[in-house]
């Protein structure tokens, strides 16, 4: 028995694929599939639908591996103010948005303004995200110490990027590369 083209789970899997070709390294095959589920799931489900914004999230983090800056932050965006305004500002999906749009805006040079958006949340992902999900937290520190140390705020920058590498060599791994950028920034 086939699901349908309009199934819920059948607009996953497009998207699984997508990010499973991410993972081997073929981007463009990749933001073909996850534009389709996004595009799909809109359709289907509706712009506010959790699994659209997880959508649209996964497009952004596809984008901001290819170095499609702008784009991203546009994605990340739109998936963070959806998610705020429909499950709410400490839900996981609404922090994770968060997270990774406060990554895109170190990586485009906007330093103070990942540092507004990152430390207005960091209570609610340290509280969100523990045990394995604690690499969330880790990310956050992560992009507040990238962007204390842009704007000159050292003893910041060192508390931060301390945390962020415990927590990083906990889950992921001395050799992991978000653990490796702890000691380097």
């Amino acid at each position: 028995r086939t699901l349908g083209e309009e199934h819920q789970d059948t607009l996953n899997s497009i998207g699984n694929v997508g990010r499973f070709l991410q993972h081997v390294g073929r981007l463009d095959e990749a933001e073909s599939f996850l534009r389709e589920a996004l595009e799909r799931k809109v359709e289907v489900l509706g712009e506010d639908h959790p699994d659209t914004m997880v959508s649209i999230n996964n497009l952004g983090v596809l984008l901001q591996s290819q170095g499609k800056h702008e784009e991203a932050e546009r994605s990340f965006r739109s998936a963070m103010e959806k998610c705020r305004r429909v499950l709410g500002p400490e839900h996981p999906n609404s922090l994770i948005t968060t997270v990774n749009t406060g990554a895109v805006l170190v990586a485009l040079g906007r330093f103070q303004e990942a540092l507004d958006l990152l430390a207005a949340s960091e209570q609610a992902v340290r509280q969100g995200f523990s045990g394995i999900s604690a690499a969330w937290h880790a990310k956050c520190q992560l992009n507040l110490g990238l962007a204390h140390a842009a704007l000159g705020h050292f003893a910041a920058t060192e508390r931060t990027l301390r945390e962020a590498h415990g927590t990083f060599l906990e889950v992921r791994g001395a050799e992991h590369r978000d653990t490796r950028i702890c000691l380097t920034a």
